[in-house]
């Protein structure tokens, strides 16, 4: 993973996937692809929605 200013997967610990739509849940993911993360940071957090 490259540097980044901010490391957006501690502040995904705030977000709780449950809470969040499917538009929601595409924009985190849309989100850290655009910063460079992977599908795997997207989908260890998204794996948190027990539902």
């Amino acid at each position: 993973m490259e540097e980044h200013k901010l490391n957006l997967l501690e502040l995904l610990d705030y977000i709780d996937p449950s809470m969040l739509n499917y538009q929601e849940w595409v924009n985190v993911g849309m989100a850290l692809k655009y910063e460079g993360y992977s599908v795997n940071d997207w989908d260890s957090w998204s794996q948190r929605d027990s539902a």
